[in-house]
């Protein structure tokens, strides 16, 4: 009888043994199954949220660095100046897709109106001044209209000659342009205005004759902007800041910015030339904000070695979106991630210490059939190769049945501990929403809510889950045959058959 033949009628013959080799592997193998798809699934899930949102990071103070070296020397340290050209040098990395260098400052108004959500008008900001934020812009390739955040809907952007020299041209949101009646080609004033130290005592001190110094500048509308989202979280008090400073906000070219700047801090030197100025160090650099836009989430930590080597003592880069994005989604995905492990270190192991107890009880129940084998001339590797091929034929019939048990019951039971754990985050915390971009202007409107994370979840069997799935359930049943296998070759069938 040839080896195939004989492999099966040996299964047939053994038939018992058979069913209980394979129920044993097929309950390991569920085991096995469920615990990589739901490994693959929140791999898969955390890729789609990283992608959903926008890769971004901006260069700021290293607090951890200077912390540290206050308790090393008792002195708190002062930060190198980080320069707008070291800012362009790490916006010029591979990884940026764009990025802006913004100087800001507020201007105030008694003409123009702020737009408010509710329908009223806002509170004044000082006295009867209403406050207006100027956003410098660095570039033609404004990083909002690129990155989907507002988009113009009348006149145009500001062109290569307007971003590179004094131009008292802006760009205002549909908002304000109607609460102010503006339309592109209308002209609207604002006013820098320094106060006397006296106008700081109380709200009521912002007065004309508290003012040190003032300068009017009138800003020429050539483009209209809109909001392309209308809410963050679903929550209207949440969403009122972020949402109500876009509409409010004026972008203005980064040099007419820097004149505007420039004039606030220069008067406010000759008021108090011993105090505290925007500069950040003695040269007179002018503030500015910094705003990097990577190709990729996962280029981040690329980026960040990189800009470090750039950036001078005491400088480091934040990931905005994966310090605030993720803060309360990710617990929950690494418990189920690290539950999964568990059960898929348990099941392997299991699968190595049954399968291998079992295989060594049959291979001395049927010793004297392979010492008679062996007596007959057969040689050893042919009757390994039939154990082994016994054993995989088994194995495989109960591995491609527990892949898609597996699967289904393992979806159904970690989706629904998914579920419970952002519930209970969400909960503690109040919202899943995306946090820190907002407080630098940069909102991109996503939500990340529970039911945003458990829609991207998906437990769907792809090609390299159930490669992954019989690459390891294969491999382990190899590795628990092979103590069978040893037996098999210090085997002696003359003691056998005596």
């Amino acid at each position: 009888m040839n080896v195939p033949k004989r492999i099966v009628a040996n299964l047939t013959r053994n038939f018992g043994r058979t069913i209980v080799l394979l129920a044993i592997v097929f309950v390991l193998g569920v085991l096995v199954s469920g615990a990589i798809s739901v490994r693959q699934a929140i791999q898969a899930t955390e890729n789609n949220l990283k992608a959903s949102v926008p890769a971004v990071a901006v260069v700021g103070a290293d607090f951890e660095a200077m912390e540290a070296y206050e308790e090393l020397t008792g002195r708190w340290p002062v930060p190198e100046l980080f320069t707008l050209e070291q800012a362009k040098e790490i916006g010029a990395l591979p990884y940026v897709k764009n990025y802006d260098l913004s100087i800001s400052k507020l201007l105030l108004s008694e003409d123009i109106q702020r737009f408010a959500f509710d329908g009223n008008s806002a509170d004044a900001g000082f006295g009867t001044w209403n406050t207006f934020s100027i956003h410098g812009v660095y570039s033609t390739n404004l990083v909002d209209i690129e990155e989907g955040i507002v988009e113009i809907t009348s006149g145009r952007t500001f062109n290569a000659d307007e971003v590179s020299n004094l131009s008292y041209t802006a760009l205002v949101s549909q908002s304000l342009a109607d609460e102010n009646n503006l339309s592109v080609g209308s002209v609207f004033t604002l006013e820098s205005i320094v106060w006397k130290d006296a106008a700081w005592q109380s709200t009521g001190s912002f007065t004309e004759q508290n003012i040190f110094a003032r300068q009017s500048y009138n800003f020429e509308v050539v483009g209209i902007f809109k909001r392309l989202f209308d809410s963050i979280t679903g929550d209207a008090g949440f969403d009122s800041w972020p949402l109500e400073e876009i509409d409010n906000r004026i972008y203005v070219p980064n040099p007419t910015a820097m004149a505007i700047q420039s004039f606030y801090v220069e008067n406010q030197r000759r008021q108090n030339p011993d105090g505290v100025l925007f500069y950040h160090d003695e040269q007179g650099e002018l503030m500015f904000s910094n705003i990097y836009v990577l190709y990729d989430f996962q280029d981040m930590e690329n980026f960040a070695a990189a800009a470090q080597n750039i950036l001078p003592e005491f400088n480091t880069v934040t990931n905005l979106t994966d310090t605030e994005t993720f803060q309360i989604v990710a617990p929950a995905m690494e418990t189920l991630n690290w539950l999964a492990g568990v059960v898929l270190v348990a099941s392997i192991a299991a699968v190595v210490l049954i399968v291998t107890l079992l295989l060594a009880l049959i291979v001395r129940d049927r010793k004297y059939e392979m010492g008679t084998l062996l007596a007959l001339g057969e040689r050893k590797s042919k009757v390994i190769a039939q154990m082994t091929v016994e054993v995989l034929s088994i194995a495989l019939i109960a591995l491609t049945f527990s892949l898609f048990a597996g699967n289904a019951l393992a979806s159904n039971m970690s989706e629904d501990m998914l579920r419970r754990d952002l519930a209970a985050a969400q909960e503690t915390d109040g919202s899943l929403s995306i946090g820190a971009l907002e407080s630098w202007g940069f909102v991109s409107g996503e939500d990340i809510s529970a039911e945003a994370v458990l829609a991207g979840y998906d437990m769907s069997l792809d090609a390299i889950t159930i490669v992954t799935f019989f690459v390891i359930s294969v491999s382990t049943i190899i590795v628990a045959t092979a103590i069978p296998i040893l037996y098999i070759v210090r085997l002696n069938p003359k003691e056998i058959l005596m």
